[in-house]
């Protein structure tokens, strides 16, 4: 991603690589354009909650003791993952897209699927955002599931 590790005043910090800040850039420039030209935004994102809203998980970098719990946490009860869109008007009404995660793995993005994301996106994204007026872009981060082939791509490893 474009992201390393560097030690600052003995602190752990994450510093971009410049290949990230060119596209970073790029992305600000084009965005400023747009803005100019009176273009509403959506923006989409997922999220995660513990069933009992605790807070005691976080991401840390792994060999940081600092950021590691003292005690042992109490159960969290079931993750939810949650998917919504939204702007400065508030969130899109009928967007929220609630799912409970039958994964047992700790990354809340193993729950969402490209399939899921698909379906989610012509049922429910679309049909809202048609419904706005003026021009409407719609802005995403790259998870894996927002850009799934259609058919896999040959590799050098196949036979």
């Amino acid at each position: 991603m474009g992201y390393r590790y560097k030690k600052v005043n003995n602190r752990k910090i994450l510093i971009e690589g410049p290949r990230l800040q060119s596209q970073k850039i790029k992305f600000l420039r084009q965005y400023l354009q747009l803005v100019d030209q009176n273009v509403t935004f959506v923006f989409l994102d997922e999220t995660w909650i513990y069933e009992h809203g605790s807070a005691v998980r976080r991401w840390v970098f792994e060999g940081d003791r600092r950021g590691m719990p003292e005690k042992v946490c109490m159960n969290e009860g079931k993750r939810f993952t949650i998917l919504h869109a939204g702007g400065k008007f508030g969130f899109l009404e009928g967007c929220d897209l609630f799912l409970d995660s039958k994964v047992d793995s700790r990354d809340y993005h193993k729950t969402m699927t490209g399939d899921l994301f698909k379906q989610w996106t012509e049922q429910q994204l679309i049909p809202n955002v048609k419904q706005m007026s003026g021009k409407v872009v719609i802005i995403m981060d790259n998870a894996p599931y927002h850009s799934v082939h259609a058919e896999q791509l040959p590799n050098f490893s196949w036979k």
